[in-house]
């Protein structure tokens, strides 16, 4: 059995790339995953809010996916 192994490229703004793919993914400023891009185009946007949650997704499909947590 044959495998492949490619590493992923962190350019200086935070995008993860992988080889001979137009395929990125960005982080925030705290390293959570932020934006999934294909060349130019925006496959999914992820939000969350000032605890760190995720709360919503965006995706290419112009659906948006709304997320909310319980408070304590």
């Amino acid at each position: 059995m044959s495998s492949s192994h490619e590493l992923l490229t962190l350019t200086a703004s935070g995008e993860c790339e992988l080889p001979n793919s137009s395929t990125s993914y960005g982080s925030d400023q705290i390293n959570r995953l932020d934006i999934v891009k294909d060349g130019d185009r925006t496959l999914a946007d992820y939000d969350y809010h000032g605890v760190g949650n995720l709360i919503q997704t965006k995706l290419v499909n112009s659906s948006v996916e709304s997320r909310q947590y319980d408070t304590y």
